[in-house]
C-alpha cells in the first residue's frame, strides 16, 4: 500500500517495504524481480505524474529513488540542522523534491506502517490514558504529544475541520507545518488504521 504526498503541486507516491515484500522492476507476470530480505525497512517515492509503474491497487508512477528507512530519518535531521526543511530526491530533476510539510507527511506514513507492523506483530491491547498522548476516538491509534497538531478536544473552539474517516478534529484555521491542510487531507492519515 502507498500514500500520497503533493509537493510543489505534483503528486508523490511513498512506499514503505518490510523484510519479504517485493521491490524493483517489475516482471511480465506483475511479481517483483527482488524480495527484501534484510530487517531494515526501505522507503520508496514515486513521481504521480507518469504510470509507469504499479505501485499498489489504486496508485502508479515512476520510480524515483528508494531509502533505507534509518537512513532517510538520519539525512532529514542532518538537514534540519542545517536549516533545511525538505529533501531533494533526484538532485538531476529540479521537480523532484519534497518540501517540508510534504516531507513530514512521508516521514509520518513511514513511521506509521512502521509502527503498525510492529503492533500487529504483538497482541492487542486497549489504547491506553498514558502522558503526553491524546486518545483516538475511532480508532486505536494514539496522536503523539509532540507531533505538529493535536485533535481538537469536545467543546474547543477553532476553525474546527473533522476528518470523515477517523472522526477527529484540527483547527485548520492555526498554522503549522500540516496546517492548514493541503487539499482537505486529514494531518492524522499516517495513525488511519487501513
Amino acid at each position: 500500500m502507498a500514500f500520497t504526498v503533493v509537493s510543489g503541486g505534483i503528486p508523490f507516491h511513498v512506499r514503505v517495504v518490510f523484510r519479504g515484500d517485493g521491490y524493483g522492476r517489475r516482471k511480465a507476470d506483475g511479481s517483483y524481480a527482488c524480495v527484501h530480505g534484510k530487517d531494515a525497512s526501505m522507503v520508496e517515492f514515486y513521481d504521480g505524474r507518469y504510470a509507469h509503474e504499479k505501485i499498489d491497487d489504486t496508485r502508479e508512477g515512476q520510480f524515483i529513488t528508494r531509502y533505507n528507512f534509518e537512513t532517510l530519518i538520519d539525512s532529514c535531521r542532518e538537514h534540519a540542522q542545517r536549516g533545511v526543511s525538505g529533501l531533494h530526491l533526484d538532485c538531476g530533476v529540479p521537480d523532484w523534491q519534497l518540501n517540508g510539510p510534504a516531507l513530514q507527511l512521508a516521514l509520518a506514513y513511514a513511521s506509521g506502517c512502521l509502527e503498525g507492523r510492529i503492533r500487529a506483530l504483538q497482541p492487542k491491547a486497549e489504547p491506553s490514558d498514558a502522558p503526553g498522548c491524546a486518545r483516538r476516538t475511532e480508532t486505536r491509534w494514539r496522536i503523539p504529544s509532540d507531533w505538529p497538531v493535536q485533535p481538537l478536544k469536545p467543546g474547543q473552539l477553532g476553525d474546527k475541520t473533522t476528518c470523515g474517516h477517523c472522526g477527529l478534529s484540527w483547527d485548520d484555521g492555526v498554522s503549522t507545518s500540516m496546517t492548514p491542510t493541503p487539499s482537505g487531507r486529514c494531518p492524522f492519515e499516517p495513525f488511519h488504521d487501513e
